[in-house]
């Protein structure tokens, strides 16, 4: 077993997962956040992941393309939610609770875990070389004004559902639609796109990182009068790329006939999409 020196990445996981530890064992009865318990929780978390990820030689990369951290910041999330629903039916303020604060820390540190993993498996693939098609194009203004509508709608509704409520956490549901307000704002902006061989990889231009999709989660793509639609199994999610801004329209086709292609094919195949030769 390899061991190498733990990076930026180790650190923000073990991280991420210590806090996660502490707020789990500080929410116990009679143990608080900065008690012996709850910390030493904390530190064997950290010292047990980090330990771990640094006999990995790509563990960024391997949870970026898996999108397992893209499961661990949902399953936060939900804690969190859960936690602040709970805690609103309880005497006192839900938001001085210091579990709900390392929560929302080890969230943020969950977001960077994110961001950091995704970022690496594109510079690792062009590093490589392994970046078959590329292009950079933003949405049909049509489904841009679509898309923001539908946010703005929901926004409304989720606050307005949060004010006639009356139900434990119904507070709540203000954040949730000021997020789905503010979400339009980043609605239209231009996307870069890479066809890798195990996935679509995508970045908002000017972003530091994007978001790895395998091909496992697209279900395919079509031309259509003003757009290139990469297809989702939720069709409003779809990444719409207008025609106007491909330069080579039959390369970035080609190159997805390609990968689809092999996405649809056994497994026992190369990164390259060469064919495994030979069994015992």
């Amino acid at each position: 077993m390899v061991r190498r020196l733990p990076d930026v990445f180790d650190v923000l996981l073990a991280g991420n997962l210590a806090l996660v530890a502490v707020a789990a064992a500080g929410s116990l009865p009679g143990v608080g956040i900065f008690e012996p318990p709850a910390l030493a929780a904390g530190i064997l978390a950290f010292g047990a992941v980090a330990g771990f990820a640094t006999t990995r030689e790509d563990p960024d990369v391997v949870l970026a393309r898996r999108g397992w951290h893209v499961a661990s910041l949902a399953v936060q999330s939900l804690v969190l939610f859960g936690a602040v629903v709970w805690l609103s039916t309880q005497p006192g303020d839900p938001a001085l609770s210091p579990s709900v604060w390392t929560l929302m820390a080890a969230l943020v540190v969950g977001l960077a875990v994110y961001v950091v993993g995704n970022r690496r498996v594109i510079d690792r693939a062009e590093a490589a070389g392994e970046v078959r098609a590329r292009w950079t194009a933003s949405a049909p203004r049509r489904r841009t004004w679509v898309v923001r509508a539908v946010f703005l709608v929901a926004g409304v509704a989720v606050i307005v559902g949060g004010l006639v409520l009356h139900v434990p956490g119904a507070e709540s549901l203000a954040a949730v639609g000021g997020f789905l307000l503010i979400w339009p704002l980043f609605v239209g902006r231009s996307r870069e796109y890479a066809v890798l061989p195990d996935g679509l990889y995508v970045r908002q231009r000017g972003s530091y990182a994007g978001e790895f999709l395998p091909w496992s989660r697209l279900t395919g793509y079509r031309v259509t009068d003003d757009a290139l639609v990469v297809e989702r199994w939720i069709p409003l999610l779809a990444f719409h790329s207008k025609l106007g801004d491909l330069a080579d329209l039959d390369a970035v086709t080609a190159a997805l006939d390609r990968a689809f292609a092999s996405a649809d094919e056994p497994a026992d195949r190369d990164p390259d999409g060469s064919t495994v030769s030979g069994t015992d």
